[in-house]
């Protein structure tokens, strides 16, 4: 197989080759190229030169360096550089079929004719014994969905999916990796899919106990979906690079199951804004996630309710609690949550957010 790279790419060799430095693309990234899929950065090198001389050529050339197991929206020229003594040993050492490929500076793909015909089949499978793979590294399981996520029409084998289903304990795997793997989940392009496969592996129970609890609860009459399936719809209606505001939405509902009653004949669900904010923060912290996200995600659920119109004293409330960037990603969640519903009463969102619009010019005015 030979490919054509796109420009950040091509100069990314460039900048190696002049200093003598081999490079390959491998993993995700060369599936972004082999797809014909825009580059995502950080982009992830492999290299077999001195791990020094790379960053040190790198860095000369512009570009930002990222540690390899970390999760960040990066600036468009970092780079994420792994280095190994072999790349067919780092080929090998690959947990799934389609991962394990590497392209050189020339475009020509090093594979099995295994891992080409998964490639080419948007399959998932394990390299050698899956069971093995998983029990050793269970966060591969993960993985896998994470790999769903990100490109469209990736399916499981059926070894894989069985496997996972018959054990989906993640016990072994620190909490801030299981976070890096959810976030990158939570910002592909395909995440409605792969949450739902959360769900029905099990691996949601695993993960978020209390978000697994929404699963097949019933809703009221502008609802078609049970809780959890709703959540999925909203995380959907929100741009995948709005990692926050996806995460307020997989869990601005979390703690409806405790708090439906009837009332008046008619299902409601009091509280379950504050409630659910409440929980959640106590999720995120326990996953290790920085307090600046947490406070954000906590401000996006506790006001996604406040839909009808707002006084001025109301909305500059929010303002003052929230912040303007936040104040404006909670009319975006509410839009969506609408969105996901059928639901066609008349809302003050739109007039709320124009309002905050108002009063945001009046006061740098001032």
């Amino acid at each position: 197989m030979q490919i054509q790279f796109s420009s950040p790419y091509i100069h990314l060799f460039r900048t190696l080759k002049h200093r003598h430095l081999t490079a390959y693309l491998a993993g995700e990234d060369l599936l972004y190229a082999i797809y014909g899929l825009p580059p995502i950065s950080p982009f992830t090198l492999v290299t077999t030169s001195p791990i020094f001389d790379a960053k040190e050529a790198l860095i000369q050339a512009g570009y930002t360096l990222a540690a390899e197991d970390s999760f960040v929206f990066a600036h468009p020229n970092t780079v994420r550089l792994i280095y190994t003594k072999s790349i067919h040993d780092y080929l090998e050492r690959q947990p799934f079929t389609i991962v394990a490929a590497a392209a050189d500076e020339t475009g020509a793909v090093l594979a099995s004719q295994q891992s080409l015909c998964d490639i080419k089949q948007h399959h998932l499978s394990c390299q050698g014994h899956t069971v093995d793979y998983l029990t050793n590294e269970p966060i591969n399981k993960l993985i896998a969905l994470r790999l769903v996520a990100q490109f469209e029409k990736m399916v499981l084998s059926d070894e894989l999916y069985a496997a996972i289903q018959q054990n989906p304990s993640l016990d072994q795997v620190p909490k801030t990796i299981i976070a890096r793997e959810i976030n990158r989940l939570l910002t592909a392009d395909n995440t409605a899919t792969a949450l739902l496969l959360l769900r029905d592996l099990r691996l949601l129970h695993e993960i978020f106990p209390d978000l697994a609890n929404c699963i097949g609860v019933s809703q009221n009459e502008y609802h078609t979906k049970d809780v959890y399936e709703h959540s999925v719809d909203v995380v959907a209606n929100i741009p995948s690079d709005k990692l926050e505001l996806r995460m307020a939405a997989l869990f601005h509902d979390l703690c409806k199951p405790q708090c439906k009653k009837q009332i008046n004949g008619k299902v409601r669900f009091p509280h379950h804004d504050s409630a659910s904010a409440d929980l959640c923060a106590a999720i995120l912290q326990k996953y290790g996630y920085p307090q600046d996200f947490i406070d954000t995600v906590h401000h996006l659920i506790a006001y996604h309710m406040k839909k009808q119109a707002m006084s001025d004293e109301e909305l500059l409330k929010i303002l003052h609690h929230c912040g303007p960037t936040v104040t404006e990603n909670i009319f975006v969640l509410q839009a969506a949550d609408n969105a996901a519903t059928m639901d066609t009463r008349p809302y003050g969102i739109t007039a709320n957010r124009q309002r905050v619009h108002t009063l945001l010019k009046q006061l740098h005015k001032v």
